[in-house]
């Protein structure tokens, strides 16, 4: 009697959560093309969120998920300017070109490198300080 079969070992090496990776392939392409302008957008403002996924080291890895929610917030009003215009690549530069979109574009992103580096320390202040109220 023959065993039955895993599910992992039944599974194509080549898939990816049960989709093949030509049918993603032939998805992502056309879409790449199509929404050129907003992947040219988001490339160049979410610059931070990669260069803190790239750059943080250990176990837990949380600074790209707190500087990226804050970038893409700061990026999310020109992002739905941008279709509502259009999807033209100049209109990508125009954004890009402006001064100000960068300042709160990056700024969101660097009070998110703000937030993760201030936040632990404020809250071991407070557990220490309730810790100590507990022993008094």
């Amino acid at each position: 009697m023959a065993k039955p079969k895993l599910r992992s070992q039944s599974k194509k090496k080549n898939d990816i959560l049960g989709v093949n990776k030509s049918v993603l392939f032939l998805l992502g392409v056309p879409l790449f093309f199509w929404f050129l302008s907003t992947f040219v957008l988001l490339f160049f403002a979410m610059l931070p969120t990669f260069g803190a996924m790239i750059t943080e080291r250990g176990p837990h890895r949380y600074a790209w998920i707190c500087v990226g929610g804050l970038n893409f917030s700061g990026v999310a009003p020109y992002l739905i300017k941008l279709w509502f215009t259009g999807q033209d690549i100049t209109d990508v530069f125009k954004i890009l070109g402006d001064v100000w979109a960068l300042v709160l574009i990056y700024g969101t992103a660097a009070f998110g490198w703000i937030l993760y580096a201030s936040i632990p320390h404020a809250v071991g202040m407070f557990m220490s300080m309730t810790s100590g109220r507990q022993v008094a």
